[in-house]
C-alpha cells in the first residue's frame, strides 16, 4: 500500500470519527451548536476533497454519514448529510479552480435547497411550522402596529424571501469559515468576498429571467397555488436585485464615492428601488456596463 492510499485512509478515518464526536457533541448539548457543527462537517469534507479525488472523498461522506446515524438525532442527521454535500461541492470547486462566483453560487444553491426541504418536506421532523410561525409574528406587528397597510396574506408570500434571505446569510458564513481555515493551512481559497465583486455569468441571468416569467405565468396564467410563482418571481427578483447592488459598490468604489454605499442600503427600504436593483442587475449581466465606469468624475 503506498504512502497516498495510506494519507487516504488515516485522514478519512480521522473526518469519520471526528464527525462522530460532532454528532455526540451535539446530542450532549441539546443542539445548542449545531449550526456551528454543521458548518465545521462541511469544511472538513471540503478539505478531504481538495486532498483527494472524488470518489474517495464520497466514500468518506457516506462512512461519516453512517457514523453520524448511530450517534445522531433525526435533524442533526438530515443536517449533516445537506451540509456534507456542500463541503463536496466547495472542495471539488476548489481542486477544480473554479471562480469566486461559481463557488458562492453554487453554495447558495445547496443552502437554499437545505432551507426549503427543512420547511416543507422535513418540517415535522424539525417540529417546525413556518405558516404558524409567521401567524404569530403578524399578530405581534399587528399589536405594535394598528394601521400596519400589508394584508395577511401579502405577509405570508414573504416567506420566500424570508427564506432565501437566510440561505444567503448561510452562504456568506460557510465561505468565511472556509476562507479563515483554508487560509491558515496554506490552501489556494478566492479571498475578499466583496459584493462589488460579484459578477453572475451570463447562463445565470438567464435562469434569472426565466425564473421570473415562468413566476409571472404561475401568478397569472394558470390556476397553480400561487406560492409556486411567488417562489420563482422572487428568486429571480432577488438574484438580480443583488447584482444590481453589486454594481452600485462597484461604481462606489472605482469614483470614490462612500455615500453611494449608504444610498444603496436606503434603496432597499423604498419600493421603487426594488425596481431600480433589478434593471441595474439585469444591465450588470447582460451589458458592458462595468467596462464604461472609469476613475474619477
Amino acid at each position: 500500500m503506498n504512502s497516498l492510499q495510506t494519507k487516504k485512509i488515516a485522514q478519512g478515518a480521522m473526518i469519520a470519527s471526528l464527525c462522530g464526536v460532532l454528532s455526540l457533541l451535539n446530542t450532549y448539548t441539546g443542539g445548542f451548536f449545531d449550526l456551528f457543527i454543521y458548518y465545521f462537517i462541511a469544511i472538513y469534507i471540503a478539505w478531504y476533497g481538495y486532498r483527494f479525488d472524488l470518489k474517495s472523498n464520497i466514500l468518506v461522506l457516506i462512512v461519516s454519514l453512517i457514523v453520524v446515524f448511530f450517534t445522531g438525532i433525526p435533524t442533526f442527521i438530515i443536517q449533516a448529510f445537506a451540509y456534507s454535500i456542500v463541503g463536496l461541492f466547495i472542495g471539488e470547486a476548489l481542486k477544480r479552480k473554479a471562480s469566486k462566483t461559481s463557488i458562492i453560487a453554487g453554495t447558495f444553491f445547496l443552502c437554499l435547497m437545505n432551507n426549503i426541504m427543512i420547511y416543507t418536506i422535513f418540517s415535522a421532523i424539525f417540529e417546525i411550522n413556518l405558516i404558524d410561525e409567521m401567524n404569530i409574528l403578524y399578530q405581534q406587528l399587528n399589536q405594535l402596529l394598528p394601521n400596519m397597510p400589508v394584508s395577511y396574506e401579502l405577509f405570508l408570500s414573504f416567506i420566500p424571501l424570508v427564506i432565501c434571505l437566510m440561505s444567503i446569510l448561510e452562504t456568506y458564513v460557510i465561505n468565511l469559515l472556509c476562507q479563515l481555515v483554508f487560509t491558515k493551512l496554506k490552501i489556494d481559497y478566492p479571498r475578499n468576498f466583496h459584493i462589488a465583486l460579484l459578477h453572475m455569468p451570463y447562463c445565470v441571468g438567464m435562469i434569472l429571467l426565466l425564473l421570473i416569467l415562468v413566476g409571472i405565468f404561475l401568478l397569472k396564467m394558470t390556476d397553480i397555488s400561487e406560492v409556486y410563482g411567488q417562489y420563482c418571481l422572487i428568486l429571480g427578483s432577488i438574484g438580480l436585485m443583488i447584482q444590481g447592488y453589486a454594481l452600485l459598490n462597484y461604481f462606489a468604489i472605482i469614483k470614490e464615492m462612500k455615500y453611494f454605499v449608504i444610498l444603496g442600503i436606503f434603496l432597499f427600504f423604498i419600493p421603487i428601488g426594488i425596481y431600480i436593483y433589478i434593471i441595474l442587475g439585469f444591465l450588470d449581466i447582460f451589458t458592458p456596463i462595468r467596462q464604461h465606469i472609469k476613475p474619477g468624475i
